[in-house]
C-alpha cells in the first residue's frame, strides 16, 4: 500500500525523504502542498499536522512529520537491513549527531542566509549569516576528514539529509569547492545516489530554488552609469565579470552634460563616472565599487580576501594605482589628448618611475597582490592597458609585460570588456588630437578632469621630497619603547597621511613604534629604506615580517588586524563601500587639491599660488560640503577611518590659512571630529602646527 507524502518539489527536507524512499523501494503517493499559496494552513491539512509543515506522511493511518524522523521510520520499517541507519548504539549515535547538525546548524544557516532574499524580506545577504554558514561548512569539512561519508564509511540517512542541504547551497552559488573534503564527498554522493533519483528529485528541486534566488536578484537591477572607454568604468566591468554579476549599463553622455543634470547630482554630487545604483544605494569611485561588488555578490572572497594582511596588500596596490600609476598616466597624457598641450618630459619620467615601482612589486610574483587573481590585478591591468593603447613601450618592464599577459588570459571576459574599451579610448584620443582642444569634459576619469601636478609630494598620501635646498624641524621624534607586537611605523610628524595613520592607531587603542624618517636629508632614498619600501614613501608599517605602505591601506589593516570591533571600518558591504568611497575622494580630490595649491610655495620654491589650483581646491570643498549635508560624519552617523583621513587633509589646509568657514557642513563636521577623534590634539593638531611653523620660517 503506498505511503502518502505531502510535499513540495523544491523543499530541501522533502527531497531527502523522496530519495531515501526510492532507495528503499517505497512507493509514494505524492500530494503537493503549495506552501507559497498557504495550502499548509488550510483546516484539512492542519487536522493532519497541526504544526503545518512539510514533508508529512500518512502510512496507513500513521501520521508523521519532521523529515529526519520520517527517514528513520522508513529504514526501521521498510529496509532489508540497518546499513542506512545502524542499530549499533555508537554508529547510530554518529548518524543522529550528523542529522541534528544538519537541522540545527548547516540547514538552519543556509535558510537564514538565502531565504530572506527569495521571499522578499531583504535585498542582500547578511554578512553575519554568511559567516555562520561558512563556519558550518568548515565543521562539515572536519567531520569528513578521513571519512568517505558523513557518519563513517557507509552511506546513511545522514548523507541523504545533508546532501539535500549542500546541493541547495551549490545551486545558490555558494562555493563548495573551498572545502576539499566536502567537495569530494559531494561528488561521491552524486554517484552513490544516482539510482535513487539524485538528478530528477534532488538536483531538479535544488535548481528550482536556485532559479528563484536568481529571479529575485534579477528584479533588483544594479545600474552602472558609465562611458565605454573610461578606464575606471572598465575596471568595474571586469570585476563584475569576475564576480559573475550582471550590471545594467547606462551610457552617460558627458559631452551633453548628463552627469550635471539634477537627477544625476542627486545620486552623486561629485558628478563622476562610474556611479553605481544598487537598488537605491549609490556609490562612486571605481575601486570602492569593485570592493563592494566582491563583498556583496561574490561566491567567495578570492578576488578581495578577508584576511587582514592579504586585503591590506590589495588595498595598497589599489591606492598605488589610484595615486601613482594611473595618476602618472593622467598627468602626462590627458593634457596632450584633451587640452592640446605639448608633452611634458618631467611627467614622462614619472610614468617610468611608476612602472618601475610596479615592476618591483611583480618581481617573482604571478599576480600583483598574492597568489591568485584579485581586484588589484584588474585595476592595474586596465591602467597598464591604457599605456599600451597610447603606444608606450613597456618592453623594459619585463615583469609588467609578463604579468599583463597573464591577466589578459585569465581575467574573465577581458578582451570584450577591457580590450574593446581600451581600443575605444585610443580611437577617441586619436580623433580629439586631430580635431579638439580643451575638451576636458570627456576625460574618462573617476575625477572631475583636473590633471596638473607640480608638487614632488606623492599624491597618494605618501610624502617624498628629493630637494636638498629646504629644511624643516622634524619635531625630534625619537624611537618609542617597542610595542609588544612590534608595530613599527616609519613616518614624519607633519605628514598628513602619517597623522591619519596615527589617529587610526589611537582610535583602535594600539601603540606604534614610531621611527622618524628625515625626508629632507634623503633618508627615504637610502638603500636600506628602499629595501623595506621600493616606493620610498612614508608612512610605512612593519608588523613582524609584513610590510605595508599607503596610509589608507595601513589604516584599514590596523582595524582588520587589531580592532576590537568594526566601528571604524564596518563589515557591512554597503557601509564599508561608502567609507572606501570617501577615502578615495580624499586621496584623489581633496588632499590632492590642497597639496597642488599650497605645496609648490611651501616646499618647491614657487613665489605665488596658482589661481587655477585654488579653483580646484574650492571645488573639492564644495563637494565635501554636499557629502556632509545631513550627516554627522563623512560616511554616516559614526566616526570612521574616512573621517580620520579627511580631517588630516582639512586640518592641513586650515593651518595653511584656507578659509573653510563658508562651508557650513565642513566647519560643523570639523569641530565635531576635533572633539570626538581620540588623541586629536596631540597627534593631528600638533603635527599640522609643525607645517604651519615651516610656512612662517622655512629656514628653521
Amino acid at each position: 500500500m503506498p505511503v502518502d507524502l505531502y510535499y513540495l518539489p523544491p523543499s530541501i527536507p522533502c527531497r531527502a525523504v523522496m530519495m531515501l524512499a526510492k532507495a528503499l523501494g517505497i512507493h509514494l503517493n505524492l500530494k503537493v502542498v503549495n506552501i507559497l499559496e498557504g495550502e499548509h494552513l488550510k483546516p484539512e491539512f492542519l487536522k493532519i499536522n497541526p504544526q503545518h509543515t512539510i514533508p508529512t506522511i500518512n502510512d496507513n493511518g500513521l501520521i508523521l512529520w519532521e523529515s529526519r524522523a520520517i527517514m528513520g521510520y522508513f529504514v526501521e520499517k521498510y529496509a532489508k537491513n540497518d546499513s542506512l541507519y545502524p542499530k549499533d548504539p555508537q554508529r547510530r549515535g554518529h548518524v543522529d549527531q550528523k542529522l541534528y547538525f544538519d537541522l540545527g546548524t548547516l540547514n538552519q544557516n543556509l535558510l537564514k542566509t538565502y531565504f530572506p532574499i527569495i521571499f522578499g524580506q531583504t535585498e542582500s545577504i547578511d554578512d553575519k549569516n554568511l559567516e555562520a554558514l561558512e563556519k558550518a561548512f568548515e565543521i562539515l569539512d572536519t567531520f569528513l576528514e578521513g571519512s568517505r561519508f558523513v557518519a563513517g564509511d557507509q552511506l546513511t540517512i545522514a548523507d541523504f539529509s545533508i546532501i539535500a542541504t549542500v546541493s541547495t547551497a551549490d545551486a545558490f552559488g555558494f562555493d563548495i569547492g573551498r572545502f576539499d573534503n566536502v567537495a569530494n564527498w559531494y561528488r561521491q554522493c552524486q554517484i552513490a545516489m544516482a539510482d535513487f533519483g539524485y538528478e530528477e528529485i534532488n538536483a531538479t528541486g535544488a535548481k528550482m530554488l536556485g532559479d528563484m534566488l536568481k529571479s529575485r536578484k534579477a528584479e533588483m537591477t544594479i545600474d552602472l552609469y558609465y562611458v565605454p572607454g573610461s578606464a575606471p568604468c572598465r575596471a568595474v566591468l571586469l570585476t563584475a565579470a569576475a564576480v559573475g554579476v550582471e550590471l545594467n549599463k547606462k551610457m552617460t553622455d558627458l559631452m551633453k552634460g548628463e552627469h550635471l543634470k539634477p537627477e544625476f547630482l542627486k545620486m552623486n554630487p561629485q558628478h563622476t563616472i562610474p556611479t553605481l545604483d544598487d537598488d537605491g544605494f549609490y556609490l562612486w569611485e571605481s575601486r570602492a565599487i569593485m570592493g563592494y561588488l566582491v563583498d556583496k555578490y561574490a561566491k567567495n572572497d578570492s578576488l578581495f580576501p578577508k584576511d587582514p594582511k592579504a586585503r591590506a596588500v590589495i588595498n595598497q596596490r589599489l591606492y598605488f594605482d589610484h595615486g601613482t600609476l594611473y595618476n602618472a598616466f593622467a598627468e602626462y597624457f590627458y593634457p596632450t589628448i584633451f587640452g592640446n598641450a605639448p608633452a611634458d618630459p618631467v611627467k614622462r619620467e614619472k610614468i617610468d618611475q611608476a612602472l618601475e615601482f610596479l615592476d618591483k612589486f611583480l618581481e617573482g610574483q604571478k599576480y600583483a597582490a598574492g597568489k591568485t587573481l584579485t581586484i588589484a590585478d584588474l585595476a592595474l591591468a586596465v591602467t597598464v592597458s591604457n599605456f599600451e593603447a597610447m603606444n608606450l613601450d613597456l618592453s623594459k618592464f619585463k615583469n609588467v609585460v609578463r604579468w599583463l599577459a597573464t591577466i589578459k588570459s585569465e581575467a574573465p571576459k577581458y578582451e570584450e570588456t577591457n580590450g574593446a574599451g581600451a581600443k575605444a579610448f585610443k580611437e577617441l584620443a586619436d580623433s580629439l588630437k586631430k580635431s579638439c582642444k580643451g575638451a576636458f569634459v570627456l576625460i574618462p576619469l573617476d575625477t572631475r578632469c583636473k590633471f596638473t601636478l607640480t608638487s614632488t609630494w606623492y599624491m597618494n598620501y605618501a610624502i617624498t621630497i628629493t630637494g636638498t635646498d629646504v629644511r624643516v624641524k622634524s619635531g625630534n621624534v625619537s624611537r618609542k619603547q617597542k610595542h609588544d607586537m612590534s608595530l613599527d611605523l616609519y613616518f614624519t610628524p607633519f605628514s598628513p597621511p602619517c597623522r591619519a595613520v596615527l589617529l587610526a592607531a589611537e582610535a583602535i587603542g594600539i601603540s606604534l613604534n614610531c621611527i622618524n624618517v628625515d625626508l629632507f636629508s634623503g633618508e627615504q632614498l637610502k638603500p636600506e629604506y628602499e629595501q623595506l619600501n621600493p616606493q620610498k614613501t612614508v608612512p610605512l608599517l612593519i608588523d613582524g615580517d609584513f610590510k605595508l605602505s599607503e596610509s589608507r591601506a595601513i589604516m584599514i589593516y590596523l582595524v582588520n588586524a587589531y580592532g576590537k570591533n568594526d566601528r571604524l571600518y564596518p563589515k557591512d558591504p554597503a557601509t564599508r563601500a561608502v567609507v572606501n568611497q570617501h577615502l578615495y575622494f580624499d586621496m584623489g580630490h581633496l588632499y590632492k587639491s590642497i597639496s597642488e595649491y599650497f605645496y609648490p610655495v611651501l616646499f618647491m620654491g614657487a613665489t605665488t599660488h596658482d589661481p587655477a589650483k585654488y579653483d580646484n581646491l574650492t571645488s573639492a570643498y564644495e563637494i565635501l560640503d554636499k557629502l556632509l549635508d545631513g550627516h554627522d560624519y563623512v560616511a554616516g552617523r559614526n566616526l570612521t577611518l574616512a573621517d580620520l583621513a579627511v580631517v588630516a587633509s582639512v586640518s592641513t589646509a586650515d593651518v595653511l590659512n584656507f578659509d573653510h568657514k563658508k562651508y557650513k557642513n565642513v566647519s560643523r563636521w570639523y569641530e565635531r571630529v576635533k572633539r570626538s577623534a581620540p588623541g586629536y590634539r596631540k597627534i593631528n593638531a600638533d603635527g599640522a602646527e609643525i607645517m604651519k611653523q615651516f610656512l612662517k620660517d622655512p629656514e628653521a
